[in-house]
């Protein structure tokens, strides 16, 4: 569409270019050029917000995965640092470490 469209607009111009159009051809012709440029506009518009719809949807579709990995990750180490703070614990009997420190 767009393709097409932009030939009709220079034909138009070039149109409106040529010496001897009356004012009633120049205003229709300068009707019709701002026609096609509405419906140009609708259209970039429109294939944007679809370009813009498959980037969200690859983004999310590749993001998802990776934070959800990552999340596992640091709940792992999370994990594993409470268990050796336990074992820790269960090293030194109850008031040792404060009783030597005060």
């Amino acid at each position: 569409m767009n393709e097409i469209a932009l030939a009709a607009l220079a034909l138009i111009w070039w149109r409106l270019g040529r010496a001897g159009e009356t004012s009633g051809q120049a205003q229709q012709l300068s009707a019709s050029v701002e026609q096609l440029e509405f419906q140009l506009q609708q259209s970039n518009a429109a294939k944007l917000d679809e370009m813009r719809a498959t980037v969200d949807e690859k983004l999310h579709r590749t993001l998802e995965p990776r934070l959800s990995e990552s999340f596992a990750h640091v709940a792992q180490r999370l994990e594993q640092v409470y268990k050796g703070l336990g074992e820790m614990q269960a090293l030194w009997p109850p008031g040792s470490v404060t009783s030597s420190i005060c």
